[in-house]
């Protein structure tokens, strides 16, 4: 471990040592709570395409152990959650990949007064897995490496609110994010900056919704290539909202994108967005969105510069023993947080999830997802997943899982197509002690 990571793990516990003994301190704390969950879970897994390869297929079984803790904290005007687990990997015929992941998660949140409220998050995350994993949205930022060379994440955001009415709430915060990749051809990225947002409502129909963010992002690498182009980013959003009645809102908004070069023989680029949208509750249980809108950039070529239009709707219902999800969307989006860092890309895609509780201890899910993705220099790719797999609890305590998933990537470029299969069975023992209550 280096010097660097040192202190962030030093800053990390410390920061975790201030604030849980703040918030177990008698006047801090009041009448509350404290819960700790040791677990465990040991896992084999069937991986037939580790290197994620189309001609030069590897295949090998992986085991993990994974020792962890959780601890909970909570109270009328405060919170702490904090998670950490290493996991232990063991490769059966690759074994010079031997490795230890780490994954863990802080969120903290404190009350001042009835208006007044601090949310601390951070997480981390330390893997090898070529199907990358990150902390945001699944089929945006999941990405796809061709090694198992170590990265790590980091994420940090801290936020201050103001809640001045029953749906009225002003944030502010900052929000650092960090990936460091032991890939010597692949850049080390940091993103950060302050954001601001204000939700308020003129009266029970009319209401807007107003955001801003400014982030600095730049670029690092180890082997002697060109890194990114460090910038400077602003993201705008403004909403008009208008709730028709209790179950039904809807919004006409306008956004703008716009990065800043820190070279100067790079042209500044920007994106104008108009949209408009609807939610809609079809019941207790089942709610319905749907937008459309049109995108126009700016500074990415005569030939990228052509405005398009964008959409999108999601359907979520629940019911008595599930809940199912269904997802389609059109647009335009960009991401310098992955292995395969992305500029301006115009995307496409679909999803569903069904999770389903088959008899009592016994959960079963399934889920598929198809994007497509065009980017500037007009090469395209296609990315297909599935998984599904169950989950049975036992003996109160105990769990044992099977999940298999199924990945394929089609694209203009020969050297970025493949198929994975993986099989996957855990076997898993968790069990809260609380401390106070």
């Amino acid at each position: 471990m280096t010097a660097c990571h040192q202190q962030k793990f030093a800053a990390f516990f410390v920061v975790i040592a201030v604030m849980v003994g703040v918030l177990v301190s008698p006047p801090a704390m009041g009448k509350g709570r404290i819960e700790i969950v040791p677990m465990i879970t040991v896992g084999e897994t069937y991986d037939d395409n580790i290197f994620l390869d189309k001609d030069d297929r590897k295949s090998d079984y992986i085991t993990t152990v994974s020792p962890g803790i959780g601890f909970d904290l909570y109270s009328s005007n405060n919170g702490l959650n904090l998670y950490y687990s290493p996991t232990f990997v063991k490769y059966h015929e690759y074994t010079n990949n031997d490795t230890t992941r780490h994954n863990a998660r802080l969120n903290l949140w404190q009350k001042f007064g009835e208006s007044w409220r601090v949310d601390l998050e951070e997480y981390y995350l330390k893997s090898e897995e070529a199907t990358e994993e990150s902390f945001a949205d699944y089929e945006k930022r999941r990405r796809s490496r061709h090694t198992l060379y170590t990265y790590e994440r980091n994420v940090a955001d801290a936020a201050l609110s103001y809640q001045f009415g029953p749906e009225d709430l002003l944030t502010a915060g900052y929000r650092h994010e960090l990936l460091e990749n032991e890939d010597p051809s692949l850049d080390d990225t940091i993103e950060h900056g302050p954001y601001a947002g204000l939700i308020y409502w003129f009266d029970v129909h009319n209401g807007t919704d107003l955001k801003y963010r400014f982030t600095r992002t730049e670029f690092e690498r180890n082997d002697g290539a060109p890194e990114g182009d460090n910038f400077d980013g602003h993201e705008v959003d403004i909403r008009y909202l208008y709730r028709f009645n209790p179950r039904t809102t809807g919004y006409i908004g306008y956004g703008y994108t716009r990065r800043d070069f820190e070279k100067a023989s790079r042209k500044d680029r920007q994106v104008h967005e108009g949209s408009v949208g609807i939610t809609h509750g079809l019941s207790s249980r089942t709610s319905l969105s749907l937008d459309t809108g049109y995108y126009k950039p700016n500074g990415y070529g005569t030939e990228n510069d052509t405005g398009h239009v964008s959409y999108g709707a999601t359907l979520e219902s629940k019911f008595e023993r599930g809940a199912v999800s269904l997802m389609g969307r059109g647009g335009w989006d960009e991401d310098y947080l992955d292995a395969e860092q992305r500029d301006y890309t115009r995307y496409w895609t679909i999803a569903g999830n069904v999770d389903y509780t088959v008899m009592q201890n016994i959960n079963a899910y399934a889920g598929a997802s198809y994007r497509k993705n065009r980017y500037l220099s007009d090469t395209e790719d296609e990315t297909y997943r599935g998984r599904c797999g169950f989950r049975m609890r036992f003996l109160r305590w105990y769990s044992l899982g099977l999940e298999y998933s199924y990945l394929n990537r089609m694209s203009d470029d020969p050297g970025d197509e493949y198929v994975d299969n993986r099989v996957m069975l855990t076997l898993s023992a968790s069990r809260p002690f609380q401390l106070a209550d």
